[in-house]
């Protein structure tokens, strides 16, 4: 059988990249999806497939070069839900790379910007309190886990995490 549209070696492309994030073979990952944006890219695709190789940047703990992927997959993005969670991954990066101060900027605009996707806001919110407390900001940290425990509530998971957290710190 010929593949004279292209349609198998795109398909068979997404599943390689997904099978090496599987098994976390991440810049084979990364390299298979440049071939599919290389190839096949149209600004749907792009969108997607640059959040993708971003996303492995992350867990292959090459910070900056995630930072620069999920920034441009931002740009790209246009599912609101997506894009939460690029700003929440390109937070994530900058924790990893131990800039806080910068990871907390961006968790809150998770909370700000994208408050209705519940998971994304209050789990940037937490990160950023973690955040605020690699800083030695103790005073900040208490403020932003009692504003979680008051939006969300102290029996959810979030509230029960920051109520966590508090305990800890006495």
């Amino acid at each position: 059988q010929q593949d004279t549209d292209g349609q198998l070696a795109f398909a068979a492309a997404k599943n390689f990249a997904f099978v090496c994030k599987t098994i976390e073979e991440w810049q084979k990952a990364v390299d298979a999806y440049q071939i599919i944006l290389k190839r096949w890219g149209d600004a749907d695709l792009e969108a997607q497939t640059i959040f993708d190789i971003a996303f492995c940047h992350y867990r292959d703990k090459k910070y900056d070069k995630a930072v620069e992927m999920f920034r441009q997959s931002l740009q790209l993005i246009e599912d609101a839900e997506l894009q939460a969670e690029a700003q929440y991954w390109l937070a994530e990066s900058y924790f990893g790379m131990e800039n806080y101060e910068t990871a907390v900027t961006e968790f809150l605009k998770v909370s700000y910007n994208y408050s209705e996707f519940l998971q994304w806001a209050a789990l940037s919110e937490l990160r950023a309190a973690q955040s605020y407390l690699k800083m030695q900001n103790v005073v900040k940290a208490k403020r932003l886990l009692n504003r979680i425990i008051d939006k969300y509530g102290a029996a959810s998971n979030w509230g029960k995490e920051a109520v966590k957290i508090l305990k800890e710190l006495q």
